[in-house]
């Protein structure tokens, strides 16, 4: 992945299931490079996913386990909510954020509760318009424009930019 100048990995957990022993190795090799990785819910079908309670737990154990590991929740649709759960693992998981694709509303809980540099825009588009997402950044209240550009490009970027 290095060599070919690959610097992020999107990893559909659904086809493997969520489970902290399937995932491990690979894991622990990307976090020697702290490659961050987009972890994708997402359905076979369509990019609809969500978070249960139990694939909470097991994102808990894994960035306990990979605290270099840059992981972010992908495609854990909800419009106006996501698993509540989400937002307290993110508050104790430094190295997890979760990105806005298919989310209306929650992502700002996250931005004002945590901080935006916890948030990343839409890299799972464009399955649909993105007009709303663009708009709901750019119209958010209480972001100022240095919160706003973090999470439409800057996050992603000073993550990318810690790939060793």
């Amino acid at each position: 992945m290095l060599a070919s100048g690959v610097r992020v990995a999107r990893l559909h957990l659904p086809s493997k299931g969520v489970l902290a022993w399937v995932w491990e190795d690979l894991f622990a090799a990307l976090e020697a490079h702290r490659i961050p990785c987009f972890l994708d819910f997402g359905t076979d079908e369509s990019t609809l996913g969500s978070l249960t309670d139990n694939d909470l737990e097991v994102l808990h154990d894994l960035v306990q386990q990979h605290p270099q590991l840059p992981l972010i929740l992908s495609h854990v649709m909800g419009g106006l909510g996501v698993n509540p759960g989400a937002l307290y693992l993110i508050h104790r998981s430094e190295n997890l954020y979760i990105d806005i694709t298919g989310i209306l509303e929650y992502w700002r809980k996250i931005a004002y509760e945590v901080g935006p540099e916890r948030v990343l825009f839409a890299t799972g588009m464009p399955f649909t318009d993105p007009g709303i997402l663009v708009s709901n950044v750019q119209y958010a209240l209480g972001l100022d424009e240095k919160a706003k550009k973090m999470i439409c490009g800057d996050n992603l970027r000073r993550l990318i930019g810690g790939v060793i």
